[in-house]
């Protein structure tokens, strides 16, 4: 079962997750969204590494094509990011399968709607929306369901909208990690030319790409694409 092991992630020698990873992977941030908040999310410096790699690219380029509706926030957690998004004066929704999460995030002041909420299972009408930030959320779900999750990122997003996806790279496994948080997280692997695909094929037209990395994990893919409908 276990092919490679460093310093924060044991890698598998599967290529896509399980039912049970997923809970499993769920329950871990429900039981301990205190402790994931603290360590990972508002972690000092967090932030600063999110906005320059991931969120500021994100609001300039909505700002550059005069994107100025609400922008959706999937696996929004505490709402670090959605509060700094605010703070620079964009309109945000937020969704997490965490309720704990999202409470933390409304005792921390935050006031814009935060939903508890699947992205695979949105309740939103079409055109609801000029942007999507959906940064790591998708390394929890099964790789089989992207293309109907990207659809239904299409079916919500403006035509010229704006998507931020943050694939983790890799050659395609699956690994876990345990760490601060307690408990045990799964993720999906992507090639980069698998990740673009995913997108391309759907008619998205990417505009950015950048990397970074946290660690010792796989690091992280950034795409920017806008919706071409």
């Amino acid at each position: 079962m276990y092919r490679k092991r460093n310093e924060d992630a044991i890698f598998l020698e599967e290529t896509d997750l399980t039912d049970s990873q997923i809970e499993e992977t769920r329950v871990t941030y429900e039981r301990n969204a205190d402790k994931y908040v603290l360590n990972y999310e508002r972690r000092p410096g967090a932030l600063e590494e999110a906005r320059l790699f991931t969120l500021d690219p994100f609001l300039r380029a909505m700002e550059k094509l005069s994107l100025k509706g609400k922008i959706l926030f999937t696996g929004c957690g505490s709402g670090r990011d959605m509060e700094e998004a605010i703070r620079q004066g964009f309109n945000c929704v937020g969704i997490d399968t965490s309720l704990h999460m999202l409470n933390i995030g409304k005792i921390m002041g935050i006031t814009s709607p935060m939903m508890e909420m699947d992205m695979e299972k949105m309740d939103f009408p079409n055109n609801s929306f000029e942007g999507i930030f959906c940064e790591t959320a998708i390394a929890h779900v099964k790789k089989k369901t992207y293309t109907p999750l990207f659809q239904s990122f299409k079916k919500v997003l403006v035509s010229g909208g704006i998507l931020l996806v943050t694939f983790r790279k890799g050659d395609g496994r699956v690994y876990i990690t345990e760490d601060k948080v307690g408990g045990k997280r799964y993720y999906v692997t992507l090639t980069r030319k698998r990740a673009e695909k995913y997108l391309t094929e759907l008619g998205f037209e990417i505009i950015g790409k950048s990397s970074h990395k946290v660690g010792n994990r796989p690091p992280y893919y950034n795409l920017l694409a806008i919706n071409k409908k």
